[in-house]
């Protein structure tokens, strides 16, 4: 079933959540068969079939997710097949081997009560073969060049490891989710609790866009010359009740790093300086990717440029791992449909230039700004400086 709050159906008002079939309907009456009594013909299974349950399409596909919730999860369900669980939920494991699931010392490990606390199983494990899946991270070497991938592999492993497995995961997984939880409802508080010299902003690399024409000769849809255009996207929360402020900036440079994160800030400081001048405090909220936002050069910046802007106190924080979506997600979705329905409409958006161009012509509230690839080459580059212990520092 979908849990989104839009991901429903409605047919002669009647609306209902959204129930994606798991495989192909002549499969599905095979099974229906085997498993009832008395015969019923493919075209009436399909017939009867319940209006608001839909073959799913590739838009359906959970992406983004979390490794250490899917790695837990496919240990969880792979014990409980076997019988040794009762639940798949390991939400409400992890909690139930806490004394109190909001107390730090709980979640950290650090109370003596609850330290060695596992979760216990229904039966013994024993060493019988168990296969299961898991996401690791792999090193491939192509044209001398060694890079990371992550992948999904099939594993055999024996009822006994896996449950240790699990158990040792089980108290690292609490850990994580009391972060998750903690953090948001910081985050929330911040939000709500502004005072007036101080100002919020989210922000985020959304995903690339490949820039398209509305028709294209052959070997422009299927050769290499589509552009891709940059687009980070933010949201300002000031105090006073003001209505959050929407913003992206677009470039044709590719570049993620935090030379190019801080060319994209320039224009909304700027702005914040501009229509705010009594914010003297910035607090700065964001995923964390160690090749963005999360490393020694960010840190340069953020100890630099807000100041030349007239900022007196900067703070950096970052979300759990996997767990940083949030507003600026849907401001690039915003922008992406909106530039699908101008190529879907006769337009054409083949460079980042007119990705800006034809966005700002259209009544949007989202505020944009264009950065060349000359201002981020302009700016100014990292100096070499030792490796510091900048997750502590800007955390």
């Amino acid at each position: 079933m979908t849990t989104g709050r839009k991901q429903t159906v409605t047919l002669l008002k009647k609306k209902m959540q959204r129930r994606l079939l798991t495989d192909t309907r002549k499969n599905l009456h095979r099974k229906f068969l085997s498993e009832h009594i008395g015969q019923v013909s493919y075209t009436s299974f399909c017939r009867l079939r319940p209006f608001w349950v839909v073959t799913p399409s590739s838009s359906d596909r959970d992406t983004c997710l979390c490794k250490k919730h899917e790695n837990l999860q496919f240990m969880a369900n792979a014990l409980q097949s076997q019988g040794l669980l009762s639940s798949r939920n390991i939400e409400e494991m992890s909690e139930a081997t806490m004394c109190d699931p909001k107390a730090k010392v709980c979640a950290y490990g650090e109370c003596s009560e609850c330290l060695l606390t596992c979760h216990p199983m229904l039966t013994i494990p024993g060493e019988e073969n168990i296969r299961l899946s898991q996401w690791m991270t792999e090193k491939i070497t192509k044209d001398e060049k060694v890079s990371t991938i992550t992948v999904k592999r099939e594993i055999t492993t024996t009822q006994h490891d896996l449950n240790t497995d699990f158990q040792e995961r089980l108290l690292h997984f609490k850990r994580h989710v009391f972060n998750i939880n903690w953090q948001f409802n910081a985050y929330r508080e911040l939000r709500r609790s502004l005072k007036h010299n101080e100002s919020l902003l989210h922000i985020d690399f959304s995903e690339n866009y490949s820039c398209k024409y509305s028709q294209e000769i052959q070997s422009v849809h299927f050769g290499g010359s589509h552009q891709q255009a940059s687009l980070h996207t933010g949201v300002l929360y000031t105090a006073g009740g003001q209505a959050p402020h929407t913003f992206c900036s677009i470039s044709p440079s590719r570049r993620h790093d935090p030379v190019a994160i801080w060319a994209h800030l320039d224009p909304i400081l700027k702005v914040v300086r501009e229509r705010h001048p009594q914010v003297s405090i910035l607090h700065f909220f964001s995923d964390g990717p160690a090749t963005q936002y999360r490393q020694k050069g960010n840190f340069f910046y953020l100890s630099t440029e807000p100041y030349k802007c007239g900022f007196k106190e900067i703070r950096w924080n970052f979300f759990e791992a996997s767990h940083g979506k949030g507003a600026p997600d849907g401001v690039g979705g915003v922008l992406k449909r909106s530039a699908d329905r101008i190529v879907a409409h006769g337009g054409d958006i083949p460079d980042a230039q007119s990705l800006y161009d034809k966005l700002k012509s259209l009544d949007t509230s989202v505020e944009l700004f264009f950065v060349p690839e000359r201002d981020i080459e302009s700016k100014t580059q990292v100096p070499a400086i030792a490796a510091l212990s900048v997750c502590t520092a800007m955390a």
